[in-house]
């Protein structure tokens, strides 16, 4: 589902690309194998070599504010529903990163608007306004839904697809309404 020149374009959901992230020093790539973890890398430019590992952990989305680099992470499995804000610190080739803030709810669906990141997770919702994070939502009805995609919309409004439907949901005002997909 997308924000299309205003109009919502509801489709068939796919399987998420791994992240990338181009700059500048090189491509950072993220890898998600779910329970079997995953990790950050960063394939430094004009460079034949194997990406340089940066940090374990299943890296969910990848984006720059503010010219710097950022990562979240996280992971819902068995007794685990978490993730986490990133910076990559630090100037090539010896880049690392800091933590800023946790979740203590599993990101599963992002969209990026200016320096704003929508999240939808495994049981809420919450928006990083300029890298702040507010918690919109949180222990909602679509636990085990599986969030996949994240449009938004002008009016404060964003419509998160998940299995059977979407939610149509006010991040002002935390009103939402779930539209089932008939068959």
């Amino acid at each position: 589902m997308k924000n299309v020149d205003g109009k919502l374009v509801v489709g068939k959901s796919s399987e998420q690309q791994s992240p990338q992230l181009q700059t500048p020093d090189g491509t950072f790539l993220g890898r998600d194998r779910g329970e079997w973890g995953g990790q950050l890398l960063l394939q430094p430019a004009g460079k034949q070599t194997a990406p340089a590992p940066l940090k374990e952990g299943n890296i969910r989305l990848l984006f720059q504010a503010n010219d710097r680099v950022y990562f979240i992470e996280g992971l819902a499995h068995m007794g685990r529903n978490a993730g986490a804000l990133y910076q990559v610190t630090g100037k090539a080739p010896a880049f690392t990163w800091v933590k800023l803030a946790d979740f203590n709810d599993a990101p599963e669906a992002f969209a990026v608007v200016g320096n704003d990141v929508y999240i939808a997770q495994f049981h809420g919702f919450t928006v990083l306004r300029n890298l702040q994070k507010e918690a919109v939502l949180e222990k909602t009805f679509w636990s085990s839904l599986y969030p996949n995609s994240v449009a938004v919309f002008d009016n404060h409004e964003v419509c998160i697809g998940m299995r059977g439907g979407y939610v149509r949901l006010n991040t002002r005002t935390k009103a939402f309404r779930f539209f089932q997909h008939l068959p």
